[in-house]
């Protein structure tokens, strides 16, 4: 409760300052039947407070906000997308810079946007490059909790000695992995997840996309297509192919090869128009099955719809265990 009675203190102070004709105050209060109460220019609001709001989390936070009669969520941080699916469904948000979107019909209206959140010294420390992105996959996909040498993790990922060790240090400093004698083993597999497909999606992937392709055939004859050695299918596709949960609409291609190897296939072209998108592979060897569950997750959640969110949803639960 501490901690969630200072994000609603920080973000109900930034509002202050920013509209300072209307009156912003933290209510007591006298039961816990929500996070916490504030009243704005003489309304009150029941507040539901996060951490952090991402899209994998935003169709639980709708139905949790719709259950229980909140009327405004609190994070210290919530995405620009993320707040216009919440606003959709009348739930007010708030975050921890004083970016909001706040209305009540006919009596108030508050929306403030482009505040950036100031990080702090290890929130700087994580937003690696694509190799360190590549290191972090690496420890993600391994089948237990025990980190291997530098010199493993290093071949592993195709990242050099200095990359793994600088990775290893950061995570250790924000908590992700500890120490036991000269073993170091992954404490927070769900929290490095979620902040891994974060950096990855935010920072990473439109560095990796090489090309576009457009279809000869029907996108609906997608599963006909016998793709070159060295390319696979992400997104959509590889999600369909995991687990038969969506039809595929958006195609993405993961691939160690030049775009243009795709017209072997005779169903794609070469397009920079086009609308399937290619990535360059980051990862060494063939994908594992959870490797293969990690990327779909990821690409699912970049799409930020909510067709893509429930078939996010639905990998997180039935592939990546760890996260129940």
């Amino acid at each position: 409760m501490i901690k969630k009675h200072q994000i609603l203190e920080s973000a109900v102070e930034n509002l202050r300052n920013q509209c300072q004709r209307i009156r912003v105050e933290v209510c007591p209060q006298f039961n816990w039947d929500c996070d916490g109460l504030i009243e704005i220019s003489g309304i009150q609001f029941r507040c539901e407070i996060k951490q952090y709001v991402k899209s994998s989390h935003i169709p639980s936070i709708i139905n949790q906000c719709k259950r229980d009669g909140t009327n405004l969520l609190v994070a210290e941080y919530i995405s620009r997308t993320s707040m216009e699916r919440l606003v959709e469904q009348d739930i007010n948000v708030l975050d921890t810079s004083g970016n909001c979107f706040i209305e009540i019909t006919d009596r108030l209206f508050i929306h403030i946007t482009g505040n950036k959140k100031i990080l702090s010294e290890k929130e700087k420390g994580m937003n690696f490059k694509i190799s360190g992105i590549k290191v972090l996959f690496s420890i993600l996909t391994l089948e237990d909790e025990q980190i291997p040498s530098i010199r493993n993790l290093a071949s592993k990922s195709g990242s050099s000695n200095g990359t793994v060790k600088h990775v290893i240090d950061v995570l250790e400093s924000n908590g992700y992995i500890f120490s036991s004698g000269k073993n170091k083993f992954i404490k927070d597999r769900e929290r490095l997840l979620e902040d891994w497909v974060s950096l990855f999606n935010r920072s990473q992937r439109s560095a990796l996309q090489i090309g576009r392709a457009s279809w000869i055939i029907s996108n609906k004859e997608w599963q006909k297509v016998s793709l070159p050695e060295g390319m696979i299918w992400g997104g959509d596709p590889g999600a369909y192919l995991m687990n038969g949960y969506m039809t595929p609409a958006e195609f993405c291609i993961y691939t160690e090869l030049p775009v243009r190897e795709i017209v072997k296939t005779k169903a794609m072209v070469p397009n920079k128009e086009g609308d399937i998108i290619f990535y360059q592979k980051f990862w060494e060897g063939k994908l594992s099955e959870l490797g293969s569950a990690i990327l779909f997750y990821a690409d699912l959640i970049n799409q930020n719809n909510s067709r893509c969110l429930e078939a996010a949803r639905k990998i997180r639960d039935e592939r990546l265990t760890y996260t129940k």
